[in-house]
């Protein structure tokens, strides 16, 4: 079941199964999430092995009845979620949140971020 709801999270972000894992936490440390909950922020790497402050802001992350999603436009959970860490490893990076369902009822919930990249110290979406 986690299976699944890991690849339906990938596929709603992303628009299709091949949605790319995010490496900027392989070359970037310090790694935070601000306290708006809308900015990511780290020391980055630049080509050469400088580190640099960078910094991502998150687009479009919603609160669906209790449920952390991907969409379109400013993001809005920050007024429904409680909670919300940044959590990273070698592998992936998501964000965790306690987020209310329209009943009011409070929801663990989690939404794998990707394609975020460290680009000569510049955190970005793509390549």
């Amino acid at each position: 079941m986690k299976l699944l709801l890991a690849f339906g999270l990938a596929f709603g972000i992303a628009g299709s199964a091949s949605a790319a894992e995010s490496t900027f936490q392989n070359s970037c440390s310090d790694i935070k999430l601000a306290a708006d909950g809308m900015t990511i922020t780290a020391q980055c790497k630049k080509n050469d092995g400088t580190p640099v402050p960078a910094s991502y802001a998150l687009q479009g992350v919603h609160n669906v009845d209790g449920k952390l999603s991907m969409g379109e436009g400013a993001s809005t959970y920050q007024q429904t979620c409680d909670t919300v860490r940044l959590q990273h490893n070698a592998k992936m990076a998501r964000l965790t949140a306690i987020c209310k369902t329209k009943n009011g009822r409070p929801s663990n919930t989690q939404l794998p971020l990707t394609d975020i990249n460290n680009i000569d110290g510049v955190l970005k979406q793509g390549t």
